[in-house]
């Protein structure tokens, strides 16, 4: 496969992917129909009546996403469907299809998102409410977001503390493409700051690998969590430059 047949399938991908939907967790492609694209589908035109996603059912067009019933809220105390505290429940296909037909729906974010934006408030009733779980459940994801964030910053620490160390030994470093991913922040060129106290904190960039001190770059803690990977991500702004382009 040669360097244009790349270009052009990842054009392809770029046309067809529906736009608007959380792409870290739901990736949905349609044909365009337009008369350049390569897709053999969208070559033959627009058919007379859209692709279902089966005999009788909603279009292809349509992404069947969990969206809360404002119908049944959280705390509902009418609700006949729960037989204890109901933490409320999300649309049933038919309703979610009509509103998607009639362009009602905004923007879904997914649980696991909201619970990252409200994890440093602690409030699990504010939370168990805008995601619909119960509050032990909320309090369970945010015992494993802290634990995420306590790993991560001794990690951070322990790798300070071997740079100090190698420093220390008067050990000496190639000056090669590796030296400069683990052992130089890339912002000041240096191994630790001047004004460094005991410890000094790195993060590491998820896209380019390459390590940074986090004072040279103001990150805080938490960075963007991702409790599904048991990781924190944080991208260098060079690389979140060229993946917005």
């Amino acid at each position: 496969m040669n360097v244009q047949r790349i270009e052009d399938v990842w054009n392809l991908r770029a046309r067809h992917l529906v736009p608007g939907l959380p792409d870290k967790y739901v990736f949905h492609l349609t044909c365009c129909y337009q008369d350049e694209c390569i897709h053999p589908l969208c070559k033959d035109g627009r058919p007379a009546v859209e692709p279902t996603w089966y005999p009788g059912g909603p279009p292809l067009s349509f992404t069947p996403l969990p969206v809360p019933d404002p119908k049944r809220p959280y705390g509902n105390l009418a609700c006949k469907e729960c037989s204890g505290f109901c933490s409320g429940h999300y649309m049933v296909p038919e309703e979610l299809f009509a509103r998607h037909a009639d362009k009602t729906i905004e923007a879904v974010q997914p649980p696991t998102e909201v619970l990252k934006e409200l994890f440093n408030r602690r409030d699990t009733e504010i939370a168990a409410a805008d995601v619909l779980l119960p509050q032990n459940e909320v309090s369970m994801w945010f015992q494993h977001l802290q634990t995420v964030q306590d790993n991560r910053k001794r990690g951070a620490s322990k790798a300070a503390k071997t740079r100090r160390e190698r420093r220390l030994n008067k050990k000496t470093e190639n000056q090669n493409t590796e030296a400069s991913y683990f052992t130089v922040c890339q912002i000041c060129k240096s191994e630790d700051p001047d004004n460094a106290q005991e410890q000094v904190l790195w993060i590491q960039c998820d896209t380019c690998d390459m390590w940074y001190h986090q004072v040279c770059v103001r990150a805080s803690w938490p960075p963007l969590l991702c409790p599904a990977e048991d990781d924190i991500f944080w991208h260098c702004l060079s690389c979140v430059a060229v993946n917005t382009m």
